[in-house]
């Protein structure tokens, strides 16, 4: 992690420590000695534009990267007592009261070691994370810093010898904050997480659903690599939530994914088919039919709508009508019916789908029962609210959603009992 970092401070005859930039012709022929493992050192590159200045080692195998900076951090950095800056979309003052290298924590099964870590006087504890070639991912340590709910920060090296006490909040109060704007995970899903985190409690339930999310980014990287068939991305789809389903179908969209996209449509045209063309004679196949149908139907919105259109068709066949002029005529003869299911939004059609006499042995009853349970599992699905007063959870069905369009009227931004307050302070 530290191998590109050069020795940038020293120790002079006198024991004061010194740093490369205070290197000058007057000072440049003193003697100077390694802090760390106590060997001789000499200046270099001091007036070189393409190499940056720095001590070097007459015996490098005595000392290492990684001890250099550990070395810097725990006693030029940040010492007790001195005054730092927090930046996030605000500076904020922070006191340093105690500094930890290489600090453990644990959480859950996992172990979070970050470089330095220091407790502030007003009580708060603040990760250093030092950035040499690659920036810590959010994918990776999201779950980690919303669990310890301390603050994050990274060090940029090239920095260390500007003694700049500001510094960049990775994560703060919840956020994550100084994202890279092609970071698609963040933002996609790690902005959803985060919105979810602050407006409801962390509670097990809310985990497993986060944790469906991150399997299917880990299952986006595994197709693009070729570990991984377009089916196992399905099943993955499958199990995530429908109220969290448009956060795949905005990853999904994003042009990283535009050939798994493609593949993803083309494999549910494919095998919603096999579906509707299969004998459909008991009702277990009937209850999986009608199961797939709602794993097709994206999140609800609240106008969506269903319509069953059936539609006969006919075909002309020929007779022999006795005529000598005309000995042949055509009749329309009922061939065979099709039904329609159409899922329509705002009078879009988002999707169609097609029952024909591939599947007549299903009478025609049982396809009217079929279609009743999906337009009955519809009107009871139900869409979870975050109310803005109380911050709780509340939930409205289709049918009442469906009800306030039809008023023209807006979805309540409160829950039941916040609304009834806000009544009677109104009334009052």
């Amino acid at each position: 992690m530290y191998d590109n970092i050069k020795l940038w401070f020293a120790r002079n005859q006198t024991g004061n420590t010194i740093c490369i930039d205070e290197i000058n012709n007057g000072n440049l022929n003193e003697k100077y000695y390694c802090p760390i493992c106590g060997s001789e050192l000499k200046p270099k590159a001091t007036h070189s534009e393409k190499v940056s200045a720095h001590f070097a080692h007459f015996d490098i195998s005595k000392c290492n990267s990684e001890s250099m900076v550990h070395w810097w951090f725990k006693h030029e950095f940040i010492k007790p007592g001195d005054t730092f800056y927090i930046v996030t979309d605000k500076e904020t003052k922070y006191v340093c009261e105690e500094i930890f290298t290489e600090e453990t924590h644990k959480v859950d099964s996992r172990k979070y070691r970050p470089d330095v870590t220091i407790k502030t006087e007003c009580g708060n504890t603040i990760f250093f994370e030092i950035y040499c070639t690659n920036k810590k991912s959010i994918r990776d340590y999201f779950d980690l810093w919303t669990s310890l709910s301390s603050i994050v920060v990274e060090i940029d090296t090239k920095n260390l010898l500007q003694r700049d006490m500001k510094f960049k909040a990775l994560f703060y109060s919840g956020k994550c904050f100084n994202v890279k704007r092609n970071d698609t995970y963040y933002h996609t899903i790690g902005s959803y997480k985060e919105e979810l985190m602050l407006s409801q409690n962390n509670n097990t339930h809310l985990k497993e659903r986060v944790r469906k999310l991150d399997w299917f980014w880990d299952d986006v990287i595994k197709y693009k690599n070729n570990k991984i068939d377009i089916e196992q991305i399905a099943n993955t789809i499958d199990s995530i939530e429908n109220t969290d389903k448009h956060i795949v179908m905005k990853v999904l969209k994003k042009s990283m994914c535009a050939n798994l996209y493609q593949d993803y449509k083309n494999f549910m045209s494919l095998n919603e088919s096999a579906i509707f063309t299969e004998r459909l004679g008991g009702s277990h196949s009937l209850n999986h039919l009608t199961n797939r149908i709602q794993l097709i139907l994206e999140p609800l919105i609240e106008n969506i709508e269903v319509k069953l259109i059936s539609k006969n068709h006919y075909s002309h066949r020929s007779y022999y009508n006795g005529s000598r002029k005309h000995p042949y005529k055509y009749r329309k003869e009922f061939s065979h019916y099709t039904y329609c299911l159409i899922i329509r939004r705002t009078n879009k059609t988002l999707r169609k789908i097609e029952i024909t006499n591939k599947i007549l042995n299903m009478a025609e009853a049982q396809l009217k029962i079929f279609c009743e349970d999906i337009r009955a599992s519809l009107k009871d699905r139900k869409v979870k609210h975050v109310c803005i007063n109380c911050k709780k959870g509340y939930l409205l069905s289709y049918s009442e959603m469906q009800s306030y369009l039809r008023k023209e009227l807006n979805i309540p931004k409160r829950c039941k009992t916040c609304r009834l307050k806000r009544r009677k302070t109104i009334v009052d």
